[in-house]
């Protein structure tokens, strides 16, 4: 596979999982919003009750269920964007690999194009002076 085409296929892959953890993330802030507008809503309960406990303990644990989903959430999305980034590394390491090896080859390419065109240059200039021999000795037996 080119490099370029590497390179393009992981940047492709890179957009998709960046807006997949963008769409998460904008999940993940309205959950926020709930819990908030839930927290407001017991704190507004607590405020109108003489007894707040029979009535509270439901919505703590409620609260509580919710932010551990929102932390073990975080912590996947953060794991995903490690697995990203490593895999980013991965590439680049394998794309520079890839690109070195292409500018050896050039090099080397380069290298036999000049010995060739040296090597075609002395058969010129050989054959140049096998025919002007050859015709100075057409010359003197005429």
């Amino acid at each position: 596979m080119k490099p370029s085409k590497l390179l393009t296929d992981c940047d492709q892959k890179q957009d998709g999982q960046i807006k997949d953890i963008e769409g998460r993330e904008k999940e993940t802030r309205e959950e926020v919003e709930v819990l908030k507008a839930k927290l407001e809503s017991l704190m507004e309960h607590l405020d109108g009750k003489e007894d707040p406990a029979t009535d509270v303990q439901g919505t703590i644990d409620e609260l509580r269920e919710s932010i551990d989903k929102l932390a073990k959430h975080d912590q996947a999305q953060q794991a995903e964007i490690q697995d990203v980034a490593e895999r980013e590394a991965l590439l680049q390491k394998e794309l520079e690999k890839q690109v070195g090896w292409l500018a050896e080859y050039g090099k080397n390419l380069q290298e036999q194009i000049d010995n060739i065109n040296r090597k075609l240059v002395d058969m010129v200039t050989c054959m140049q002076t096998t025919v002007g021999t050859q015709a100075e000795a057409l010359k003197a037996a005429a």
